[in-house]
């Protein structure tokens, strides 16, 4: 065998092994933020939007849990954040019909950019980190309901309208009572 032969199958060996490699090195190391894990999330349910969110631990692991529903259908879809993996996929149905038999189901779309502008509000006016937020029908308006959570053990539960990003209504709780 001549010796370009040999050191262009050496070459080859080597480049499959790095693919190998770097491939399973690729799949564990990824932190994710909030918008990755929403558009893995929508990948679980066709013609979904999302009506909710939490950041919360999950068996010694951060993950983002992701509420999603279509005109018939709900999901919550939990997404490890250190790793981007998908954890889990619950059917949320039930919680939907009941949401919908109640008047606080979200019978449309939710504009993320309203959730954004909504949440930038609530974090000026209480300063902290959101852990979780939904939006939900209120007296027949649509209103985000933000938890933030604040240094000295004390959550605020803020209710905001996703329409003009108003805050409507701000509780304080202890974090042991959440």
């Amino acid at each position: 065998m001549s010796r370009c032969k040999r050191v262009g199958r050496l070459f080859i060996g080597a480049v499959l092994c790095a693919f190998a490699l770097g491939c399973e090195r690729d799949t564990t190391t990824h932190k994710i933020d909030k918008e990755r894990a929403e558009q893995l999330a929508l990948q679980e349910l066709p013609g979904a939007y999302i009506v909710g969110e939490t950041l919360e631990r999950d068996l010694e692991r951060l993950v983002f849990r992701v509420y999603l529903q279509n005109d018939s259908e709900a999901r919550r879809v939990t997404i490890d954040v250190e790793t981007g993996r998908l954890v889990e996929v619950k059917d949320a149905t039930e919680k939907l019909i009941e949401a919908k038999a109640s008047g606080e189901d979200v019978p449309e779309p939710i504009s993320l950019t309203h959730r954004d502008a909504a949440e930038y509000a609530v974090l000026q006016a209480v300063p902290g980190t959101v852990r979780k937020w939904k939006a939900v029908r209120d007296s027949g308006r649509l209103v985000f309901k933000f938890s933030i959570t604040q240094e000295g053990m004390q959550e605020k539960r803020v209710t905001v309208d996703a329409r003009s990003q108003v805050i409507l209504d701000t509780l304080t709780v202890a974090l042991d009572n959440r």
